[in-house]
C-alpha cells in the first residue's frame, strides 16, 4: 500500500478533528465514536487510528475549540459583567445552552466551570458568587433541555 503524502496526511488529521468537533457540537460526547467520526470525515476507522489511538487523544485537540466557543460571549472583565453576559447569552441563545450540555462532561475534565474562577477579573470571592449565581441560574431556569 503506496504511503501517503503529508498533505494528505494533515489534511485528513484536519478533517477528522473537524468531524469530531461537529459531532460533539451538535450531538453531544456521548455520540463521539470512531464509527460515527470515519462516517461523517468518510474515511476509514483504521485511518482515524493513524492519527488518534485513543478517543482521549482527539478529545484533548477539540478541547480548546469547544472552550473557545464557551468563553466567546462571555464579558470577563468583572464578576458583575460575567454574570450579566452569562444570563444574556443563557437566556437568549438556545444553540449556547445546548453546547453547555452537549460538552460538559469534557470540560468537566479539565475544571470546568472551576476553571472560570482564575479567568474573572476581579476580586475572587465576587467572582466566586457570581460563579455560583450564575450556574445555579442555568441549573433552575434551563435544566438539561
Amino acid at each position: 500500500m503506496p504511503k501517503v503524502s503529508q498533505a494528505v496526511a494533515k489534511e485528513t488529521r484536519r478533517k477528522i478533528i473537524s468531524c469530531s468537533f461537529e459531532i460533539v457540537l451538535h450531538q453531544g460526547e456521548d455520540a463521539l465514536s470512531f464509527l460515527t467520526i470515519a462516517k461523517a470525515a468518510n474515511i476509514s476507522r483504521s485511518g482515524i487510528l493513524t492519527h488518534f489511538k485513543r478517543k482521549e487523544f482527539l478529545i484533548d485537540e477539540i478541547r480548546p475549540m469547544l472552550s473557545a466557543l464557551i468563553l466567546e460571549p462571555l464579558d470577563l472583565s468583572s464578576p458583575d459583567k460575567f454574570l450579566k453576559s452569562w444570563i444574556k447569552i443563557i437566556d437568549e441563545d438556545a444553540s449556547y445552552r445546548q453546547l453547555l450540555t452537549n460538552c460538559k462532561d469534557i470540560m468537566k475534565s479539565v475544571g470546568g466551570a472551576k476553571n472560570l474562577i482564575d479567568l474573572i477579573q476581579g476580586d475572587k470571592e465576587e467572582v466566586k458568587h457570581a460563579l455560583c449565581y450564575a450556574i445555579g441560574y442555568a441549573t433552575i431556569f434551563y435544566p438539561e433541555e
